[in-house]
């Protein structure tokens, strides 16, 4: 049965010191948008002065840290100005029903809203002549990079280009199949009582993601969790496994909508709040998990973040715990849990199976949700998040 939380929203900016940040494992697909749709081929005409390449993925180092890109280059023979972004086929026509009327419209909608962040104008944000892009790792599949005409004004120009390309799926290596397998999970929860999941992480994309299904699942869990699943990342030079902050699934339920969140918690004991227990949903790293010499057992640690409380206060920590909750989009509802209480880091894991037949299961249906590719930055830019405070729980189910 999932419980209710008591909110206090808080806004606040939050900076990632550790990890990768992944924008887009999904996004809500509904929307109120009620305009009318008009054929693409009216509105949008390839620009031949526009050629899109995709260059292949490589392994760059920054501050001591490896990290693969992938690289895309966009040349152009005339001064227009545009915006290259990279989509998953899947998401194009899923979400956007292969429309350029659709997906052009989102995308100018989110360069217009991350203007209004930065203050300054769209304009400011568009590129011109040739230019090349590095991309934070792609999962395997299909991808379409798209550069969308945009002028000087901010609306959309009409022109476009398109290319359509494949990324191919590395063989697993021994280090990414180490994992695979059924792990105990356990630690203390801050109640100070033992929590138990059994957690199995199968193969998702070789040398680079796994789906791990089983948390807050089982006696110490809850029944209402047992259809959720994550996304786990494989780190090919040390060998870890880190778990990201990520959308998971969204349902409306009484008209309001919730996005589900596999979110992270910390403490907070500054003067203003006193202590008390936060909780946060965005894309940054929550937890890092070291292998055993023997590949037995592992522990995994809470990751370091900065938090901007009330844009006046900095303040460091690290992730106490991660947990599924469910976030509404109104002020009317309040957010829901899962399991009332979840283990603290660290945690303790211990190999119960392994994987014999690796990635012999077929892929998770959430595998397909919409993706998007994120531009790798040097340093992990700072986004606007949502920070709430656990207070009371009561228990409500939604219907």
């Amino acid at each position: 049965m999932k419980k209710k939380l008591f909110a206090l929203l808080i806004p606040a900016l939050l900076a990632c010191l550790w990890g990768c940040d992944r924008d887009g494992f999904g996004r809500r697909t509904h929307d109120n948008n009620e305009e009318e749709k008009k054929d693409p081929a009216e509105q949008f005409s390839p620009n031949r002065n526009w050629a899109i390449s995709y260059d292949g993925r490589s392994e760059i180092t920054e501050d001591g840290i490896a990290a693969d890109v992938e690289n895309i280059t966009l040349k152009s023979t005339d001064e227009q100005t545009y915006y290259l972004d990279v989509i998953s086929a899947y998401s194009f026509k899923e979400d956007y029903g292969s429309s350029l009327q659709d997906y052009f419209n989102a995308e100018l909608q989110m360069l217009k809203e991350n203007a209004e962040q930065e203050k300054c104008r769209v304009a400011d944000l568009l590129d011109h002549g040739n230019v090349s892009y590095s991309f934070d790792r792609l999962e395997s599949g299909d991808w379409i990079a798209f550069a969308i005409g945009i002028g000087s004004s901010g609306a959309l120009s009409g022109d476009y280009a398109r290319l359509d390309f494949t990324i191919q799926e590395e063989t697993p290596t021994d280090a990414y199949n180490a994992w695979l397998g059924t792990w105990k999970v356990t630690g203390k929860d801050k109640n100070g009582k033992e929590r138990a999941y059994d957690l199995k992480i199968s193969r998702e994309d070789a040398n680079f993601m796994y789906l791990v299904k089983g948390w807050e699942c089982g006696k110490d869990g809850a029944k209402d969790a047992e259809d959720l699943d994550f996304i786990a990342m494989f780190n090919r030079w040390t060998g870890s496994l880190y778990i990201n902050g990520q959308f998971i699934r969204w349902f409306q339920d009484n008209n309001i909508y919730y996005d589900t969140w596999l979110c992270g918690h910390f403490y907070y004991d500054g003067n203003k709040y006193e202590k008390d227990y936060y909780f946060l949903n965005d894309t940054v790293t929550l937890g890092e998990a070291i292998l055993s010499a023997d590949g037995e057992k592992a522990e995994m640690d809470g990751c370091q973040i900065s938090v901007y409380m009330d844009d006046t206060e900095i303040w460091t920590t690290t992730f106490a715990a991660m947990q599924y909750i469910d976030i509404p989009d109104s002020d009317k509802a309040d957010p829901l849990i899962y399991a009332e209480t979840v283990p603290l880091f660290p945690l303790q894991m211990t190999l119960s199976s392994r994987e014999t037949k690796a990635g012999s299961e077929m892929p998770s249906l959430r595998r397909e949700a919409p993706a998007k590719a994120v531009r790798h930055e040097a340093v992990p830019a700072q986004s606007r998040s949502r920070i709430t405070s656990l207070h009371a729980v009561r228990s409500r189910r939604p219907q």
